[in-house]
């Protein structure tokens, strides 16, 4: 599991809502964010989609995160 992953499970779990701001995630993540982004991507868990404000990291494929 990587710091992003563990970072928007740790989030669903408070939450139960499947978006979360790309930049402040990038932002509390760090260098790995990008290498984590895109292993997640290959993986079918997240997806990038426009919000209102930026862009958003949009949690899909519940069953594949361990929940």
């Amino acid at each position: 599991m990587n710091k992003t992953h563990a970072y928007l499970l740790e989030r669903w779990n408070q939450t139960h809502w499947p978006y979360y701001g790309l930049n402040e995630t990038k932002y509390l993540i760090g260098e790995s964010f990008d290498q984590d982004i895109k292993e997640l991507r290959e993986k079918g868990m997240i997806e990038p989609c426009a919000g209102m404000n930026g862009w958003l990291i949009k949690i899909i494929n519940i069953e594949k995160w361990n929940l």
